[in-house]
């Protein structure tokens, strides 16, 4: 049984899982908005009850105090069978809480709908540190441009990104960090900058797509 990690508040973490034996986990357009709406459920010290999800999700949505974080979400990529995050923990256990309510929640909601029984995720979460120069900058990028990566066609396919909240055109809900977003952002020169700056790693994460990227020194990718 794998060692449960020690995850450190204000630090940045790549968070990522998929479906056991790689199986689909959004079905359909419903799957994949429950989640989408129980990460935000989940992103409270507060104890919330699942049977008050849309309730709670307005209160939330009202109340978005920085204190009552458990993690800030800098960018996230929701594919038919894996996700990715980049987290920044805002109190003790906040990143094992938050991903534990997200799947618990989800693997409910989708045991019920499709009545089976059992685990629905690969084991525990995986996690990688950020860290290194552009570290951010360059996991964020490769989180935005994931369904790329797994020639997804995002108008037509079951995925959701952080992109467009990069990119200043998400028209619904927000749930990333704009002020991570605005300094990764800075650090880049800003929105034009960092979509010339996605085409350049693209192609760079386009031929190493069969290497596990998690190991892949940042000052590669910095070339």
């Amino acid at each position: 049984m794998a060692t449960k990690r020690e995850f450190y508040s204000n630090k940045y973490y790549h968070i990522y899982n998929r479906g056991v034996d790689k199986r689909i986990i959004f079905q359909d357009k419903g799957d994949l908005y429950y989640f989408f709406d129980a990460i935000q459920i989940a992103n409270s010290v507060e104890a919330l009850n699942s049977n008050e999800r849309n309730k709670k999700r307005r209160i939330l949505k009202e109340n978005k105090k920085d204190n009552e974080k458990l993690v800030e979400i800098i960018a996230y990529s929701l594919l038919p069978n894996h996700f990715h995050f980049i987290l920044k923990q805002k109190v003790e256990n906040g990143i094992s809480k938050f991903m534990s309510k997200i799947s618990n929640s989800y693997t409910k909601y989708f045991n019920k709908k499709y009545e089976r029984s059992g685990v629905l995720f690969q084991g525990r979460f995986k996690s990688k540190d950020i860290d290194g120069e552009l570290g951010r900058e360059i996991v964020s990028a490769y989180i935005n441009l994931n369904y790329k990566h797994h020639n997804h066609d995002i108008k037509k396919d079951l995925v959701k990104t952080s992109l467009f909240e990069f990119l200043g055109e998400e028209e619904g809900d927000k749930i990333c960090s704009q002020k991570e977003i605005k300094y990764i952002l800075d650090t880049i020169g800003g929105i034009k900058e960092y979509k010339e700056f996605l085409k350049n790693k693209s192609k760079y994460f386009s031929e190493k797509h069969n290497q596990d990227f998690n190991n892949l020194k940042f000052n590669e990718l910095e070339r």
